[in-house]
């Protein structure tokens, strides 16, 4: 049987494991330290205490005489001993959360921090054309004059493969149209189009191959590394990509949302932009179209597309799949969310959408924020849709419920999260949050505009599609709580009617 000496020793081995786990993850404030190593020290002497044995009286053998003392083990003794053993369990249990949780904020921060985009090289496979080298010297679409900044990289990496005849055009539904007819032999087009293409040729993924391809990978630096989380005012642009091949894929940016957080005045603001917002590009050579496709020419053409019309600076970007959306609710068993109609969503006929509060799972919540064809706003109200889910997300992280689902989080985050957030600026956080026990403050808002059909736009310019038309005041107006944020101020915005979808529960 051990003697307390040994259990002694593991409680103090776990216990130190825990307070270096503790102080080398930086997610700890300094006063959280310090308690626990009073009650480390507090624990150990109490059980070595309760284990120690106790010394009783008992009768001497019969040829001695008197009584003498004898060490003897009570319920005390074994009580002692079984807490000892749980609370070393416990502690070396919490130093695999911390860890985990530590060492997943480091894979978020600098694990692949690039935007991947892709250019195939299509022909229509009845041509016969089997790889690269059998279009040496044919007629190949160029897409420069609208996708100027990753075509003419794709280009010139072609051109290392083979030569050929470049004929211009102004859209890529152009490009299609002549790889058809036989006007041009192949076509080099962003990726992505594929399963756009079939707007125009029904049968577009099939009827074509693709011989060769190039990728570009695009790291987004962040130009605010001198940030302290702690203390300074920062912007995050928050896009939510419906990305099949991963989040680093190039795809559209499906949400759109800043996110203004300031520490001293403990606010939050949340500013949705609609996707089909009518805005000229920061890239493409400053062409218009929806803001959802911005992101197809990088993530910085969508930050810098929106800095420029609202006149703002963003300080990071975070990019999450839509995938991890409903990992992450699943993580936390669900969330509370308000809806003021109830409904069935357009994009998954499975969930059904009651009125008032409601706990949602992860796919009725994915859902519910994609949903827009129920409402008179349509786009606005999806977006406000979407801020309501986030807002959930947060007060459910701000419960101690999050500590016995933290694993299945840092899973769900995992490969589907990317930031240019820093590991540093991260802890960061965490420690604020640990070490105020902020209750946040949520302010919401969504641009305006008017949404019409028409032709235009930069990548469908001669088909008919909806888009939005930025309301400028509404810019001003947004753009203005933005930067009193920034400059410090506690804001108040204006409570806009026609999106009275979500208030607090009472």
């Amino acid at each position: 049987m051990f003697n307390r000496r040994i259990f002694s020793l593991i409680q103090i081995i776990a216990s130190i494991a825990f307070l270096i786990t503790m102080i080398t993850s930086g997610l700890f404030p300094v006063k959280y330290i310090i308690i626990f190593i009073i009650i480390f020290v507090v624990l150990v002497i109490l059980f070595d205490k309760m284990m120690k044995p106790k010394k009783v009286l008992v009768a001497a053998p019969r040829h001695a005489r008197g009584y003498k003392k004898v060490k003897k083990n009570g319920k005390r003794q074994l009580v002692g001993r079984v807490l000892t053993l749980l609370v070393s369990i416990f502690l070396f249990v919490g130093c695999f959360y911390v860890h985990t949780g530590s060492s997943t904020i480091a894979t978020l921060t600098s694990s692949d921090n690039t935007i991947t985009t892709r250019y195939n090289l299509y022909t229509l496979k009845s041509k016969g054309y089997n790889s690269v080298s059998d279009l040496e010297n044919k007629t190949i679409a160029n897409a420069g004059s609208f996708d100027s900044t990753d075509f003419n990289t794709a280009s010139k990496a072609l051109q290392k493969k083979i030569s050929y005849q470049a004929k211009a055009f102004t859209s890529y539904q152009q490009m299609e149209n002549a790889l058809y007819n036989g006007e041009v032999d192949a076509i080099l087009m962003n990726g992505y189009y594929e399963t756009m293409m079939k707007k125009y040729h029904a049968n577009f993924v099939n009827d074509v191959s693709a011989v060769w391809y190039t990728e570009m990978k695009e790291t987004a630096s962040s130009t605010a590394a001198a940030k302290d989380f702690s203390k300074d005012t920062f912007t995050i642009y928050l896009s939510g990509v419906d990305s099949r091949g991963g989040v680093t894929k190039t795809s559209r940016s499906d949400s759109n949302i800043l996110v203004t957080i300031n520490p001293k005045t403990k606010q939050i603001l949340m500013t949705s932009i609609p996707r089909d917002y009518y805005v000229n590009f920061a890239m493409a050579q400053g062409a218009k179209d929806k803001l959802t496709h911005a992101a197809l020419f990088g993530t910085i053409n969508s930050m810098r597309t929106i800095e420029k019309f609202m006149g703002i600076k963003i300080d990071f970007y975070c990019r999450v799949n839509f995938e991890a959306l409903v990992k992450i609710v699943d993580a936390l068993d669900g969330i509370k969310v308000y809806s003021d109609k109830a409904f069935t969503p357009w994009t998954n006929h499975s969930v059904r959408i009651k009125k008032g509060w409601q706990t949602m799972d992860g796919k009725t919540a994915l859902a519910f924020a994609r949903e827009r064809k129920t409402y008179t706003e349509g786009d606005r109200h999806r977006a406000a849709n979407q801020q309501a889910v986030m807002k959930a997300i947060i007060k459910k992280m701000e419960s101690p419920k999050i500590l016995t689902n933290f694993s299945q989080l840092m899973s769900a985050i995992t490969g589907l999260f990317q930031t240019d957030i820093s590991t540093a600026q991260l802890r960061q956080l965490v420690n604020y949050q640990l070490d105020n026990n902020v209750s946040w403050t949520f302010s919401q808002s969504v641009l305006k505009g008017t949404s019409q059909k028409q032709l235009g736009g930069l990548l469908m310019p001669n088909t008919a599609i909806y888009y939005m038309t930025p309301d400028a005041k509404s810019i001003l107006e947004n753009a203005t709580y933005i930067t009193d944020m920034q400059a410090g101020k506690k804001i108040t915005v204006s409570s806009d009617s026609s999106l009275a979808s979500e208030t607090d529960e009472t």
